[in-house]
């Protein structure tokens, strides 16, 4: 066999199973509207060497530093929040649980041991998107980014600028809306090849294959729901009779990237 065609199966075999592992991992979808976190009181993430991480109510949570941390879950409280806590943290992050994306409206988030300002950055398929600098204060600020278009969209925010300083980051509320779907053609690194459109309702194009391509996708569980090969002659990826929902695609040695069938 062909030692390079091997090498790059066998890269795009670990990156199926990565992806695998990412989809499987995800389970459920942020509400739209306002998340208030209520319900019982409860350890996310105990207290215990940095990083830490959690699910909560369609909500992943990553904290990091250069010490220990927390992640708590004061659903029987009043009012209802989630605390972070970190030593000498450098980042905050939170993201939907299932990977879907959302409209960021405002978030209101109460901070402890640190003061000033912090940078919020908006992603997409691991992509930042945009950033604003916000100040922390002592009271609940509720951060408004209804009108931000870089916050439309998006899968996660992460929080940085923390000088390393202690944080505990008590989050009250999260409101998002339902992401504003467009027809958009994703643009891979690899090959110069594009993918369109997406969001779809049958086909996906892809654009500029130069050679025999490999396709996989799967659902957000994990399991595969389609294969194949495109080329040159047959560049389309048919989804017509898959069920409305979000998906993985792979292309050989390609990102994995998300494809949204309506």
């Amino acid at each position: 066999m062909n030692k390079c065609y091997f090498k790059n199966q066998s890269k795009s075999i670990v990156g199926l199973l990565v992806v695998f592992f990412l989809v499987t991992t995800l389970s459920a979808q942020p509400a739209i509207g306002t998340t208030t976190f209520d319900g019982s009181n409860a350890n996310v993430a105990a207290y215990d060497l940095l990083p830490r991480n959690g699910s909560l109510q369609g909500w992943s949570f990553f904290v990091d530093g250069e010490g220990s941390g927390s992640i708590n879950h004061n659903g029987a409280n009043s009012p209802n929040t989630v605390t972070v806590f970190a030593q000498q943290a450098t980042t905050l992050n939170m993201a939907s649980d299932d990977g879907s994306e959302f409209n960021l409206d405002s978030i209101i988030i109460q901070w402890f041991s640190f003061l000033g300002n912090f940078t919020m950055t908006s992603y997409r398929d691991g992509n930042s998107i945009g950033a604003v600098v916000l100040s922390a204060s002592s009271s609940f600020s509720d951060y408004d980014l209804s009108n931000n278009d870089d916050f439309k969209n998006i899968d996660e925010i992460r929080m940085t600028g923390f000088s390393n300083s202690n944080i505990t980051a008590i989050i009250d509320e999260i409101t998002i809306s339902t992401a504003t779907l467009s027809i958009d053609t994703i643009r891979l690194n690899q090959n110069n090849m594009s993918i369109f459109p997406n969001p779809t309702s049958d086909v996906l194009m892809v654009k500029s294959i130069k050679n025999i391509t490999h396709f996989k996708i799967v659902d957000i569980k994990g399991r595969l729901i389609k294969q194949g090969s495109i080329d040159q002659n047959n560049s389309v990826v048919n989804l017509k009779g898959v069920d409305a929902g979000l998906y993985i695609l792979q292309l050989d040695d390609e990102k994995p990237i998300k494809v949204i069938k309506n």
